[in-house]
């Protein structure tokens, strides 16, 4: 896991080893059914959890989440331990320390974890150099979780705006001519020479419509595409998506955009961020491959976690299913500009994701 995030908890492990004289130092954050996932850990080599699980059960980790202060277990042999907690006894670890990364007022993110190879009693004043830690790295934390929710708050303001234009807009506009029609059927039946004399009027002001519409979706184009490129911009899109979900992430790129149209370019990143999004929600990935092939004809992009997976048939069968409305919309993308999608997945397996363009490129 790279990025910003990753490098705020690793070095919060590190300095905590250092600090401390410790044997071992990990990082982990609260995931789905109450279960902990390792984020970062220090030495790399010690054993943080039974290999291949992607997260423990660990009443302890628990009890430092729950805690305002630092918790500690001076020998782990004698407690009565999970059997993922047990691991860490069978490698050697016998001291235990740990303490919530808790944001002011707000629930806790992490637990920092400390484990020594012998008995350990925490000293008070070695209680208070991990207190001031947890803090410094949950105010490294907050800044940008600040910084993530105000282009949250962005977002959300330039959808109003959108909705606003639609409705003073396209709305309006529309209604206009459902009520000349009506008045054109009106007309029609007690004079049909001088109904027909709206049909230009009708005719106008529906290319009008249609040209508004048109520019509100040349506003909704990503403005990175226009201003830096296809390439520049699904790297700072995955580059983003790493960082604030602590996703390992993997980007491979070939051959030039230059050949592609812009609509077909639209498609790829709308289609990769929907995918992202769906990564984020629900698959409870820690790695992310993206490949995108312009080179070949017809082009093609890959988008492949190591996820919990799901299953396709059912979630595309069942428009209730959370996640069906993106899948078709992906779809329904790729097949307006016919090229096709496809995705390949099984529980516990991770997700594939195709994304094929047109056989023929368009200009």
């Amino acid at each position: 896991m790279a990025g910003y995030l990753q490098t705020i908890l690793l070095a919060a492990a590190q300095q905590a080893l250092d600090l401390l004289q410790v044997d071992a130092s990990q990082v982990y954050t609260l995931g789905e059914q109450r279960r902990f996932v390792l984020r970062a850990g220090v030495p790399t080599e010690s054993l943080a959890a039974p290999e291949g699980v992607a997260s423990i059960s660990s009443g302890l980790l628990r009890q430092a989440l729950e805690h305002n202060e630092v918790f500690t277990v001076e020998d782990l042999a004698a407690e009565e331990l999970t059997a993922d907690e047990a691991t860490w006894v069978d490698a050697g670890y016998h001291g235990f320390a740990g303490i919530a990364l808790s944001p002011p007022l707000e629930r806790p993110i992490g637990v920092l974890a400390l484990l020594r190879r012998t008995p350990w009693r925490l000293d008070r004043r070695d209680a208070v150099r991990l207190e001031d830690l947890a803090v410094e790295a949950v105010t490294a934390l907050r800044a940008h979780s600040l910084a993530s929710r105000v282009a949250e708050v962005a977002v959300l303001q330039e959808r109003l705006n959108l909705a606003r234009e639609i409705h003073d807009g396209l709305a309006s506009d529309l209604a206009a001519v459902v009520a000349l029609f009506k008045y054109y059927e009106q007309r029609r039946e007690r004079d049909p020479d001088d109904a027909g004399q709206l049909l230009p009027q009708l005719r106008s002001m529906t290319e009008e419509i249609l040209a508004g519409a048109r520019n509100i979706l040349q506003s909704l184009r990503p403005k990175t595409i226009r201003s830096e490129g296809l390439l520049a911009s699904l790297l700072k899109l995955v580059d983003q998506f790493g960082r604030v979900n602590l996703v390992e992430t993997n980007v491979n790129i070939r051959g030039e955009e230059n050949a592609i149209p812009a609509e077909q370019k639209e498609v790829i990143f709308q289609v990769l961020r929907e995918s992202l999004s769906n990564v984020r929600k629900h698959s409870r990935a820690r790695n992310l491959w993206v490949v995108l092939d312009l080179s070949s004809a017809p082009w093609a992009m890959t988008v492949r976690d190591d996820g919990r997976g799901f299953d396709v048939r059912r979630v595309a069968e069942d428009p209730r299913k959370v996640g069906s409305y993106g899948l078709v919309g992906m779809r329904e993308r790729a097949e307006l500009m016919g090229g096709t999608l496809e995705i390949v997945s099984q529980r516990l397996e991770g997700t594939v994701l195709t994304l094929i363009g047109p056989t023929e490129r368009g200009e």
